[in-house]
């Protein structure tokens, strides 16, 4: 098996701590990848047309840029965005190639796992989504449903910010202040993403009255999880649509890199409009995980550790984990490991 390489640019090396430095070299090393950094952001070592090249390259704005306008194939799938704040370079400069993964620069445990989880989803085996190594699996609590009717809306919303009241006060003496609030986020949140996945996600139902109940077919079940760890608080809603578009992200990719985009509704497959924009303010994270035809499994995640206003002020975090993007594994070699970040 060839080795795969994560490079980075030489402007992620210089603004990065050396902690955070060692958290990428070990996001690596968990998924057989060894770190090297780059002579020149527009020196690649792989070509666009390598398609089953698993290489990765994290960048700032500006090496973004240089990188997108010279081969725009690579962007998109084979490129990270550090989101460092600063990112001004990039207004009206995303579309149409835009990057699936754009990760806040924040703790080195925090960096590890998001990292660690972008890498295991490229390999092209076994990929679990962000929170599994984000997740300290030590206290771990869990509330889980299933929606078989948009009735349901309302108690599901109901159990979900009980939930969370209750490990929030569970946790209270090692949490910071100001997270009590998190508690009704999370259930504004659901009612969101639950439009999404009844709604949105099903071209047969964008044109029903959604002030009246419906049933959902056999099949088209919503999946819910709320989990808490005692530092992450996270919740997880699944369609089995998979109809989520890219382009549903563009918007909000520019809010998250503040750049203040103007704010649009998409009514078309995916839905994913407004809310998006909503969802972004309250959260650290954003992933999406996408099978066409298959499921649509979207995640936020709330740091217990941050207050709302220290949430609000660090750079975001943004992921599309789009299985279309892999027509097939990448690598046959040695899945990744199974460590946990934290």
């Amino acid at each position: 098996m060839s080795t795969r390489h994560l490079y980075i640019t030489p402007s992620v090396a210089e603004a990065l701590h050396e902690s955070q430095l060692d958290a990428l070299e070990l996001a690596g090393l968990d998924c057989s990848y060894q770190m090297k950094t780059l002579e020149s952001s527009l020196k690649l070592p792989f070509a666009a047309e390598e398609s089953d090249n698993c290489d990765l390259v994290v960048t700032t704005a500006p090496d973004f840029l240089a990188i997108a306008s010279h081969s725009p194939k690579i962007a998109q799938k084979d490129l990270v965005l550090l989101n460092l704040g600063g990112n001004t370079v990039l207004k009206n400069r995303l579309h149409p190639v835009s990057p699936c993964f754009t990760v806040g620069a924040s703790t080195p445990v925090i960096l590890r796992g998001v990292m660690g989880s972008i890498l295991e989803f490229r390999v092209g085996v076994g990929h679990r989504g962000p929170l599994a190594r984000l997740a300290n699996a030590n206290g771990h609590e869990c509330f889980q449903c299933e929606i078989t009717s948009s009735s349901q809306r309302l108690k599901v919303q109901e159990q979900v910010s009980q939930f969370a009241k209750d490990v929030i006060r569970k946790h209270r003496a090692q949490i910071a202040q100001g997270t009590a609030q998190y508690a009704k986020s999370i259930s504004d949140i659901l009612d969101e993403l639950l439009m999404n996945a009844i709604w949105d996600a099903n071209p047969s139902m964008h044109s029903l009255d959604r002030s009246q109940a419906i049933d959902l077919e056999p099949g088209c079940e919503v999946n819910i999880e709320c989990a808490c760890d005692g530092t992450n608080l996270s919740l997880t809603v699944e369609d089995k649509q998979g109809t989520f578009p890219q382009s549903a992200v563009a918007g909000p990719l520019a809010y998250a890199l503040g750049l203040k985009p103007t704010i649009q509704v998409n009514e078309g497959p995916g839905g994913a409009g407004l809310g998006l924009f909503m969802i972004l303010q309250r959260t650290s994270l954003l992933s999406f995980e996408v099978k066409e035809a298959a499921h649509t499994r979207v995640t936020a995640v709330m740091r217990l550790d941050e207050s709302v206003r220290e949430m609000q002020a660090r750079p975001k975090t943004l992921l599309l984990f789009d299985e279309g993007m892999l027509e097939k594994p990448l690598s046959a070699g040695t899945p990744p490991s199974s460590s946990c970040a934290s």
